[in-house]
């Protein structure tokens, strides 16, 4: 007699109850939803795990020898017995979708958190740009001329509050004409006291100059892309993977301009 369960696991009547644990834990690795690929892991983990409880539940008593498996399929027991199986592997199965869902509203949590502090910086930095600059008396204390990294030659000019990073080819000609303990007017924001420029008055002439590069300077359209994809981001449903990739480029924006400071 055919038997549907021992079809399930792959074996032949009068398989043993070693052979039955055998196949289940072979099959339910092989269909486990959350290792398999295949489009139907998921239904077949069912009822992989349907089979292995109502052939070893349902079974032969122990002293039938050899133990066979190859009673009448349509049994009343055997219909109650394969209802309690079918409940408990969808119940295991609804268990692992309410975990995943559990993790996944943790990660969207956290990624929510980082893209709004991404666009109330951003909106730090919109206003720091836009209000008038604060001047101030500095002093310089040192320089460093000729120095290099991954944007190219730069000078370092070290006042007393602040720093600039300006252009080595274009202000190397102002090596001679500024020394350490020449006094500017500083011009910062208001906000972050980030500088924008500084005047040096050597002999009779303002000397302006301004940094090689800023959050402010040639960077500028990090702002408006960290801005607009946050935005974009709150905008979109929470389900959606453009959402998700919104975000990521956003945070990605943010963290290229904390690297700016």
């Amino acid at each position: 007699m055919r038997n549907h369960y021992l079809e399930v696991l792959d074996l032949q009547t009068g398989a043993t109850e070693r052979d039955i644990k055998r196949a289940y834990r072979r099959l339910a690795k092989q269909y486990h939803p959350d290792r398999s690929t295949l489009p139907n892991a998921e239904e077949r983990f069912v009822e992989i795990a349907e089979a292995y409880r109502f052939l070893t539940e349902v079974g032969p008593a122990p002293h039938q020898e050899p133990i066979r498996y190859d009673y009448d399929p349509y049994a009343e027991e055997y219909e109650r017995r394969r209802q309690e199986a079918y409940e408990f592997a969808q119940h295991q199965a609804a268990e692992r979708y309410q975990q995943q869902i559990i993790a996944t509203e943790k990660v969207n949590w956290v990624l929510n958190s980082f893209v709004l502090a991404t666009l109330f910086f951003q909106l730090l930095l919109i206003a720091d740009y836009y209000l008038p600059p604060q001047q101030h008396a500095d002093q310089v204390v040192y320089t460093l001329f000729g120095q290099r990294n991954v944007t190219g030659g730069f000078s370092v000019i070290q006042f007393r509050q602040a720093s600039l990073k300006v252009s080595y080819e274009t202000d190397r000609k102002r090596e001679l004409a500024i020394r350490e303990g020449d006094v500017v007017q500083l011009y910062q924001t208001p906000i972050l006291s980030i500088p924008r420029w500084a005047i040096f008055h050597v002999d009779g002439i303002n000397l302006v100059v301004r940094p090689k590069y800023t959050v402010y300077r040639h960077y500028y359209f990090l702002i408006f892309v960290a801005a607009a994809l946050s935005t974009v981001y709150f905008a979109l449903d929470s389900k959606s993977d453009n959402r998700t990739l919104a975000g990521i480029i956003a945070l990605m924006a943010f963290v290229s301009q904390l690297c700016l400071f």
